[in-house]
């Protein structure tokens, strides 16, 4: 069957959407994966971040979480300005990022004594720390006659209260008491692959599957990946970065939704339900789209070249 025809039979019940979705091309897989990201993201911003914008009275807990939600947000909010496959490694660093994003949301939400929420704190102030000491060491010693840019880092870094602070926070969570000794600390937990472990064999596959591409897309050996994949598969590989963000994005709306209480809020509309029965409706929406694309060209077609209905060859 033709396209036309089988978005014509999606329309009259005639074929299952996820039938239908097999015959597809890759470039209208493509294009089908990021629609459903858009939505997801416009349906985040209405029923979710506008909520959050709005609650003013969070824990610690709950303000790390929303924060990190956040972030994850605007990354969605990136993939729906990348549509095109030639957005490919912009794609690919956004779910990295998002996953990552993710695994931190998920680990801190079973955070029950609030003992890994303060380290998650205690490390973004030393990695703020290291980095202000790098800049600050590197102009010291080999561009001396600049080193006035490093003014805020310098009073950053020699704050009696903070090196007090850090240090009480280094020999706490990572029994560093020497402040010399602070570079050593290069996360706040575990590695990507042992919190994906942590978390269950479903997000460990997620990272077996994909991380690696991912990680090869970013860096420099991402060269023999791009010469090995061909033109006409990128369409299909922007689909399923797409869907692999879509999953992830779900899943952290589902936690935040349930930590903030957006479920219940949302309760008479069955928020779950609707976050479920979103991609079918989008699937739909996307059909009747390409349906009425087809529709057009042929118009244009007819008026350009005449209709070719009734006549002989």
């Amino acid at each position: 069957m033709d396209k036309k025809t089988i978005f014509e039979a999606v329309m009259r019940g005639e074929i299952e959407i996820k039938d239908a979705i097999g015959q597809l091309t890759s470039s209208d897989l493509a294009e089908s994966s990021f629609y459903y990201t858009k939505e997801l993201a416009s349906f985040s911003g209405s029923k979710v971040i506008s909520i959050l914008k709005s609650s003013t009275k969070k824990s610690k807990k709950e303000e790390i979480l929303v924060n990190i939600y956040y972030r994850i947000f605007l990354w969605m909010k990136s993939l729906v300005a990348l549509n095109h496959t030639s957005h490919i490694q912009g794609v690919a660093a956004a779910l990295r990022s998002m996953f990552e994003l993710f695994l931190d949301l998920k680990s801190l939400a079973c955070d029950e004594d609030g003992k890994n929420i303060e380290k998650y704190i205690a490390f973004g102030e030393i990695e703020m720390f290291n980095a202000a000491k790098r800049k600050v060491k590197f102009f010291e010693e080999k561009c001396p006659k600049k080193k006035e840019k490093c003014f805020l880092q310098n009073e950053f870094i020699t704050n009696p209260e903070r090196i007090e602070n850090i240090t009480k926070n280094s020999k706490q969570f990572w029994e560093i008491d020497n402040i010399s000794k602070l570079g050593d600390i290069r996360r706040w937990s575990k590695d990507s692959r042992a919190k994906a472990e942590d978390l269950g064999v479903e997000y460990e596959e997620i990272y077996v599957e994909f991380y690696w591409q991912l990680s090869s897309i970013i860096h420099g050996s991402g060269l023999e990946f791009f010469r090995k994949l061909k033109f006409e598969h990128y369409e299909s590989f922007f689909a399923y970065l797409h869907e692999t963000s879509q999953k992830i994005f779900i899943e952290a709306t589902k936690i935040i939704a349930a930590v903030m209480g957006i479920d219940k809020a949302w309760a008479h509309e069955g928020f779950y339900k609707k976050l479920e029965e979103l991609k079918k409706e989008c699937i739909w929406r996307f059909f009747l789209h390409k349906l009425e694309q087809l529709e057009k060209q042929k118009k244009i077609s007819e008026e350009e070249f005449g209709s070719t209905e009734g006549k002989k060859p």
